[in-house]
């Protein structure tokens, strides 16, 4: 569906669990994507333009997208 998102980082937020969230304005869209806390400390500060790998998981009452930095980490996802 959505095989990478390239677009300025908005916000970084590191949670208590393994997961964390980052926000990229794509074309004046905002994009919430839930990343590992490894990734996403390498992934750039806010206000850089990043580009982000995805892997996209419907479920009946929600839409998640998971960024990865590199396409190997998509791919053992």
């Amino acid at each position: 569906m959505l095989a990478y998102l390239k677009g300025v980082i908005v916000t970084k937020e590191i949670s208590g669990g393994p997961v964390g969230r980052v926000v990229l304005d794509v074309n004046d869209v905002g994009y919430e994507l839930s990343v590992a806390h490894s990734a996403l400390l390498l992934l750039g500060q806010i206000g850089d333009t990043v580009t982000v790998y995805t892997a996209v998981a419907i479920r009946e009452t929600e839409w998640t997208i998971f960024g990865f930095r590199d396409i190997s980490e998509r791919q053992l996802f």
